[in-house]
C-alpha cells in the first residue's frame, strides 16, 4: 500500500509541477525553472513505476499469484520494470545539471544571462535521449544475457529484470549522480557567497538586480533541494550498490522508501521556495486565468529599489 500511496503523491504533484511550468509562458521563458520542470518531470516518472507497482502488487497478492516464479526476460512485460530504472537514473542526472547550471549562475553571471532558454530545451532533449539509452539497454540485456529459467518472483520490476551486474551498475549511477550533484553544490555554495557577497547590488540598475534576486532565491532552493538528495537518495543507493557488489542481500523496501521520499520532498520546496511557480499552480487548479507575471515583475521594483537603498545605506556605515 505504501508503494500506492507515496506513488500517488509523486505523481499528483510532480506532474502539477511539469504541468504548471508547461502551461505559463513567464515560467517557460525561465531557463533555471524548465530545468526543475524537467528534475520534476524525472521524479514522476519515477512516481508513475511506483504507482503501477504498487498496484501491481496488490493485484497479484489478492489473486495469489506474487510468489509464482518467471523469467528475467518475463518481467520486462510490465511497465514498471523499465520505469524505475529510468525514473531512478534520471533524477539523480536531473540533480546533476541543475547543480551545473547553478554553478554557471553565480560564477558567471554575465554569461549566464545570454544563454536563452534554447539552452534548457537542449539540455532536457540530451536527458531523453539518455532515458530512451537506458531503456533499450535494460531490454537489450535482459534479452540476451539472461537465462530462460524462472528464477525471479513475478513482481520483479526495474533493474532486477537484467544480470545482477547491471543492477549494481544501475544503483551505483545512480548514487554517483546524485553524490556528484551534492559536490559540484559544495563548489556553488562557495562561488555563491564570494560573488553574491560583492555583486554590489546598489550599483546595479533595477533590471539586473531582479534578476540577480531572482538566480539567488532558485539557487537557495536548488542548494535544499540537493541536501535532502544527499540524505534520502545518495546515502540509500550508494548502500544498496555496495550491498550488491559485496553480494548481501538486503530488503530493499525501506531503502527505496527513502529515494521517493526524496521525490516527495522535492514538491514541497517547489512550491514554499517559488512563490511564481505555487501561484501559477493555483491559477492551473482552479481553472482560472493565471496571474499576469507582469504585475510580479513590477510590484518587484519597488521593493527592489527598497532593498537598494538599505544596502547603500548598511554600505555606508548607516548614514
Amino acid at each position: 500500500m505504501i508503494f500506492v500511496v507515496q506513488g500517488s503523491v509523486m505523481c499528483l504533484g510532480n506532474g502539477l509541477i511539469a504541468a504548471t511550468i508547461a502551461s505559463n509562458k513567464y515560467l517557460r521563458r525561465q531557463k533555471e525553472i524548465l530545468l526543475m520542470a524537467g528534475l520534476a518531470m524525472a521524479d514522476f516518472v519515477y512516481g508513475t513505476a511506483t504507482l503501477l507497482a504498487g498496484s501491481l502488487r496488490i493485484d497479484m497478492t489478492l489473486r495469489g499469484v506474487i510468489s509464482e516464479l518467471v523469467t528475467p526476460w518475463d518481467c520486462m512485460k510490465w511497465p514498471p520494470t523499465a520505469l524505475f530504472t529510468v525514473g531512478q537514473q534520471t533524477v539523480g542526472l536531473m540533480m546533476v545539471i541543475i547543480s551545473v547550471d547553478r554553478y554557471i549562475a553565480v560564477s558567471r553571471f554575465s554569461l549566464y544571462r545570454t544563454m536563452g532558454v534554447a539552452y534548457a530545451y537542449k539540455v532536457l532533449s540530451l536527458v531523453v535521449v539518455y532515458a530512451a539509452t537506458i531503456v533499450t539497454a535494460l531490454f537489450a540485456v535482459s534479452y540476451f544475457l539472461t537465462t530462460r529459467t524462472a528464477n525471479k518472483t513475478r513482481l520483479c520490476v526495474g533493474p532486477w529484470a537484467a544480470p545482477a551486474w547491471f543492477g549494481t551498475i544501475d544503483s551505483g549511477l545512480s548514487s554517483f549522480y546524485g553524490y556528484l550533484s551534492v559536490a559540484i553544490y559544495g563548489a556553488v555554495y562557495y562561488k555563491y557567497r564570494k560573488h553574491f557577497q560583492n555583486s554590489g547590488i546598489s550599483q546595479l540598475d533595477v533590471t539586473r538586480a531582479r534578476q540577480l534576486a531572482t538566480q539567488r532565491r532558485v539557487t537557495v532552493t536548488v542548494g535544499i533541494v540537493a541536501f535532502f538528495t544527499f540524505v534520502f537518495f545518495c546515502t540509500p543507493t550508494a548502500f544498496v550498490s555496495l550491498a550488491n557488489y559485496f553480494g548481501v542481500t538486503i530488503s530493499s523496501t525501506v531503502i527505496y522508501t527513502l529515494t521517493r521520499t526524496n521525490s516527495i520532498v522535492h514538491i514541497f520546496i517547489y512550491l514554499i521556495r517559488q512563490k511564481d511557480v505555487r501561484q501559477a499552480m493555483i491559477s492551473l487548479i482552479t481553472c482560472s486565468r493565471a496571474s499576469d507575471m507582469h504585475n510580479h515583475a513590477q510590484n518587484f521594483v519597488p521593493s527592489m529599489r527598497r532593498q537598494i537603498v538599505s544596502t547603500q545605506i548598511s554600505t555606508n556605515g548607516g548614514v
